[in-house]
């Protein structure tokens, strides 16, 4: 069957680069970035020239992001059709001499030194896409320095139930049984993991990370029917206020199942 990330072509990056820039799952996007950020400037290195490792990157968006304000970011993907996208942005940009291309697998992490890393990203659902995730998460753990930092995503369980996941009901109880769901490809029906919030949590743990915290993502667009959506985004000030309350209930834990995404914050336990 071979793995399909790997592969992704540099059309396939140019399509999703297209879907994350336009409509409402572009503004979903745009929404789910700019608090993401805001979680991740808490964690910036003080020293801007220390590299920061931005696993399952994807055509560059948090590398990009970083570079851009002046940090140093080490880009990986499985797929070298994806980072030949991720070139041709990070070249557009003039910001080659900020961002280092590397393939890799996050499974398989052994060209990267033990105690490497002060912070770690890990954004686009890597942990949900890989072969295994307890292995990816004793790999990033591995290559952390001590009291380094992870932030991540995963796919929630409890939400992912659109046409892409779960067409069917046999589907739906395997999703909800197994958390086991496939990309929508029916000649690489690649499995796809999808975390329930203490699943996460526990694994989060049994591989070496204290969790600081976990919060649910795109979580207004799992709330809100679309015309609502539309009018709260319809202006720039529209957009700032959607951060603020999503951020506000962000916080609100009995919301973690609702998020299409759980993201979470761990840095590397010691002992």
């Amino acid at each position: 069957m071979g793995n399909p990330w790997k592969k992704m072509t540099l059309e396939d990056g140019k399509t999703f680069d297209g879907q994350k820039e336009k409509g409402s799952y572009g503004d979903m996007i745009a929404l789910k970035c700019e608090i993401l950020w805001n979680i991740i400037k808490k964690y910036l290195p003080d020293d801007r020239t220390v590299p920061i490792l931005d696993l399952g990157g994807g055509t560059g968006v948090w590398s990009i992001r970083l570079a851009l304000e002046g940090y140093s970011a080490i880009l990986t993907d499985i797929s070298p059709g994806i980072l030949e996208r991720a070139k041709e942005k990070i070249d557009k940009e003039s910001l080659s001499d900020k961002i280092i291309i590397e393939q890799a697998d996050i499974c398989n992490l052994k060209k990267y030194k033990e105690s490497s890393f002060l912070l770690v990203l890990a954004s686009g659902d890597p942990l949900s896409y890989c072969d295994n995730a307890k292995k990816a998460l004793e790999e990033i753990r591995r290559i952390t320095k001590e009291s380094g930092v992870l932030i991540g995503e995963v796919e929630n369980r409890y939400k992912m139930f659109d046409g892409r996941r779960a067409s069917s009901w046999e589907d739906a109880k395997r999703i909800l049984n197994e958390g086991t769901a496939f990309w929508p490809d029916k000649k690489n029906p690649a499995p796809i993991r999808q975390f329930s919030p203490s699943e996460l949590e526990n694994l989060l743990v049994a591989t070496g990370w204290q969790l600081i915290d976990m919060q649910p993502s795109h979580l207004i667009f799992s709330l809100l029917e679309r015309e609502i959506l539309q009018q709260g985004l319809a202006s720039k000030e529209g957009f700032k206020e959607m951060v603020v309350l999503e951020e506000k209930l962000r916080k609100d834990k009995h919301l973690l199942g609702c998020g299409f995404e759980i993201q979470f914050i761990a840095r590397k336990a010691i002992g």
